[in-house]
Protein backbone atom coordinates (compact mmCIF):
# COMPACT_ATOMS: atom_id res chain seq x y z
CA UNK A 1 0.00 0.00 0.00
CA UNK A 2 1.09 3.55 -0.72
CA UNK A 3 -0.04 4.53 2.79
CA UNK A 4 2.41 2.06 4.35
CA UNK A 5 5.27 3.19 2.09
CA UNK A 6 4.71 6.85 2.98
CA UNK A 7 4.32 6.13 6.70
CA UNK A 8 7.54 4.08 6.62
CA UNK A 9 9.31 7.20 5.27
CA UNK A 10 8.00 9.28 8.20
CA UNK A 11 4.99 10.90 6.57
CA UNK A 12 2.35 11.58 9.21
CA UNK A 13 -0.27 13.64 7.37
CA UNK A 14 -1.93 10.92 5.28
CA UNK A 15 -5.55 10.97 4.20
CA UNK A 16 -6.72 7.63 2.87
CA UNK A 17 -9.75 7.21 0.64
CA UNK A 18 -10.36 3.56 -0.15
CA UNK A 19 -12.99 0.89 -0.31
CA UNK A 20 -12.74 -1.89 2.27
CA UNK A 21 -9.94 -0.47 4.45
CA UNK A 22 -10.64 0.34 8.09
CA UNK A 23 -10.44 4.05 8.85
CA UNK A 24 -10.52 5.12 5.20
CA UNK A 25 -12.98 7.59 3.77
CA UNK A 26 -15.23 6.55 0.89
CA UNK A 27 -13.48 7.16 -2.49
CA UNK A 28 -16.39 8.62 -4.45
CA UNK A 29 -16.39 11.80 -6.52
CA UNK A 30 -17.40 14.07 -3.65
CA UNK A 31 -14.94 12.48 -1.23
CA UNK A 32 -11.98 12.78 -3.60
CA UNK A 33 -12.72 16.37 -4.60
CA UNK A 34 -13.26 17.33 -0.94
CA UNK A 35 -9.94 15.74 0.07
CA UNK A 36 -8.13 17.66 -2.68
CA UNK A 37 -9.81 20.89 -1.54
CA UNK A 38 -8.78 20.23 2.09
CA UNK A 39 -5.19 19.73 0.94
CA UNK A 40 -5.29 23.04 -0.96
CA UNK A 41 -6.43 24.69 2.30
CA UNK A 42 -3.70 23.12 4.47
CA UNK A 43 -0.63 22.79 2.21
CA UNK A 44 2.18 25.25 2.80
CA UNK A 45 5.09 26.50 0.74
CA UNK A 46 7.81 23.87 0.53
CA UNK A 47 5.50 20.94 1.36
CA UNK A 48 5.57 17.87 -0.85
CA UNK A 49 2.02 16.69 -1.53
CA UNK A 50 1.72 13.17 -2.95
CA UNK A 51 -1.60 12.28 -4.57
CA UNK A 52 -2.00 8.66 -5.60
CA UNK A 53 -4.99 7.47 -7.59
CA UNK A 54 -5.31 3.79 -8.30
CA UNK A 55 -8.62 2.88 -9.87
CA UNK A 56 -10.66 2.96 -13.02
CA UNK A 57 -9.87 5.54 -15.66
CA UNK A 58 -11.41 6.18 -19.03
CA UNK A 59 -11.99 8.78 -21.71
CA UNK A 60 -15.18 10.66 -22.40
CA UNK A 61 -16.36 13.29 -24.82
CA UNK A 62 -14.83 16.72 -24.11
CA UNK A 63 -17.65 19.14 -23.31
CA UNK A 64 -15.54 22.26 -22.74
CA UNK A 65 -13.72 22.18 -26.07
CA UNK A 66 -10.25 22.48 -24.52
CA UNK A 67 -8.94 19.09 -25.66
CA UNK A 68 -7.20 18.93 -29.01
CA UNK A 69 -8.23 15.29 -29.44
CA UNK A 70 -11.84 15.88 -28.36
CA UNK A 71 -11.53 13.61 -25.28
CA UNK A 72 -11.30 14.26 -21.55
CA UNK A 73 -9.44 11.72 -19.46
CA UNK A 74 -11.46 10.82 -16.37
CA UNK A 75 -11.13 9.04 -13.07
CA UNK A 76 -14.06 6.74 -12.36
CA UNK A 77 -14.22 6.56 -8.56
CA UNK A 78 -16.68 4.56 -6.50
CA UNK A 79 -20.18 5.54 -7.54
CA UNK A 80 -19.25 6.47 -11.10
CA UNK A 81 -21.87 5.18 -13.51
CA UNK A 82 -21.92 4.53 -17.26
CA UNK A 83 -22.82 7.36 -19.58
CA UNK A 84 -26.49 8.00 -20.18
CA UNK A 85 -27.40 6.99 -23.74
CA UNK A 86 -26.34 9.61 -26.26
CA UNK A 87 -24.33 11.74 -23.81
CA UNK A 88 -20.87 10.21 -24.06
CA UNK A 89 -20.20 11.42 -20.50
CA UNK A 90 -19.83 9.19 -17.43
CA UNK A 91 -21.95 10.02 -14.41
CA UNK A 92 -19.99 11.00 -11.27
CA UNK A 93 -16.59 10.77 -12.94
CA UNK A 94 -13.83 13.32 -12.25
CA UNK A 95 -12.50 15.01 -15.38
CA UNK A 96 -8.92 15.92 -16.15
CA UNK A 97 -10.01 19.58 -15.99
CA UNK A 98 -11.22 19.14 -12.40
CA UNK A 99 -8.06 17.26 -11.43
CA UNK A 100 -5.97 20.01 -13.00
CA UNK A 101 -7.83 22.73 -11.09
CA UNK A 102 -7.35 20.84 -7.81
CA UNK A 103 -3.63 20.31 -8.41
CA UNK A 104 -3.22 23.97 -9.45
CA UNK A 105 -4.90 25.05 -6.19
CA UNK A 106 -2.50 22.91 -4.16
CA UNK A 107 0.60 24.09 -6.03
CA UNK A 108 -0.58 27.71 -5.69
CA UNK A 109 0.21 27.38 -1.96
CA UNK A 110 3.87 26.88 -2.86
CA UNK A 111 3.72 23.13 -2.28
CA UNK A 112 5.31 20.73 -4.75
CA UNK A 113 2.91 18.06 -6.02
CA UNK A 114 3.55 14.49 -7.11
CA UNK A 115 0.53 12.97 -8.82
CA UNK A 116 0.65 9.21 -9.39
CA UNK A 117 -2.12 7.93 -11.65
CA UNK A 118 -2.46 4.15 -11.84
CA UNK A 119 -5.40 3.83 -14.19
CA UNK A 120 -6.29 3.26 -17.79
CA UNK A 121 -6.24 6.30 -20.09
CA UNK A 122 -4.18 8.31 -17.62
CA UNK A 123 -1.53 9.69 -19.94
CA UNK A 124 -2.65 13.31 -20.35
CA UNK A 125 -4.54 13.84 -17.11
CA UNK A 126 -2.76 17.16 -16.46
CA UNK A 127 -1.30 18.03 -19.84
CA UNK A 128 -3.48 21.16 -20.11
CA UNK A 129 -3.21 22.12 -16.43
CA UNK A 130 -0.23 24.44 -16.78
CA UNK A 131 1.96 26.11 -19.34
CA UNK A 132 5.49 24.79 -19.68
CA UNK A 133 4.60 21.13 -19.22
CA UNK A 134 7.39 18.82 -20.33
CA UNK A 135 6.34 15.25 -21.11
CA UNK A 136 8.84 12.42 -20.86
CA UNK A 137 8.50 8.76 -21.66
CA UNK A 138 10.78 6.17 -20.11
CA UNK A 139 11.35 3.00 -22.10
CA UNK A 140 10.55 0.00 -19.86
CA UNK A 141 14.02 -1.52 -20.38
CA UNK A 142 15.65 1.76 -19.24
CA UNK A 143 13.73 1.52 -15.97
CA UNK A 144 14.58 -2.17 -15.50
CA UNK A 145 10.98 -3.21 -16.18
CA UNK A 146 9.48 -5.86 -18.46
CA UNK A 147 8.79 -4.76 -22.05
CA UNK A 148 5.01 -4.53 -21.50
CA UNK A 149 5.38 -2.03 -18.64
CA UNK A 150 4.68 1.63 -19.31
CA UNK A 151 6.36 4.48 -17.49
CA UNK A 152 5.73 8.10 -18.38
CA UNK A 153 5.83 11.32 -16.44
CA UNK A 154 5.31 15.03 -16.87
CA UNK A 155 7.06 17.89 -15.17
CA UNK A 156 5.01 21.06 -14.99
CA UNK A 157 7.01 24.01 -13.70
CA UNK A 158 4.77 26.37 -11.78
CA UNK A 159 4.83 30.15 -11.85
CA UNK A 160 4.60 30.10 -8.04
CA UNK A 161 7.86 30.96 -6.28
CA UNK A 162 8.12 29.55 -2.76
CA UNK A 163 11.20 31.63 -1.90
CA UNK A 164 13.67 28.94 -2.96
CA UNK A 165 12.59 28.78 -6.60
CA UNK A 166 9.44 27.75 -8.41
CA UNK A 167 7.41 24.81 -7.24
CA UNK A 168 6.72 21.92 -9.58
CA UNK A 169 4.11 19.34 -10.34
CA UNK A 170 5.45 15.90 -11.23
CA UNK A 171 3.02 13.37 -12.69
CA UNK A 172 3.61 9.63 -13.08
CA UNK A 173 1.26 7.71 -15.38
CA UNK A 174 0.67 3.96 -15.59
CA UNK A 175 -0.55 4.21 -19.18
CA UNK A 176 -0.71 6.60 -22.10
CA UNK A 177 -3.96 8.50 -22.72
CA UNK A 178 -5.33 5.86 -25.08
CA UNK A 179 -4.01 2.73 -23.34
CA UNK A 180 -5.20 0.28 -20.72
CA UNK A 181 -3.16 0.03 -17.54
Amino acid sequence: FMQEALAHRGVEDIELLADGIDGASWPDRNGILAALERKAQTAKAGDLVVIHFSGHGSRQRDLSGDETDGWDEVWRPSGALPALPGTGVFQNAITDDEIGQAVDAISATGANVWLIVDSCNAGTTLRSAANGVVARYVAPADAGLPDQAQVSLEVAPSSVDAGEGPVAVLVFYAAQASELA
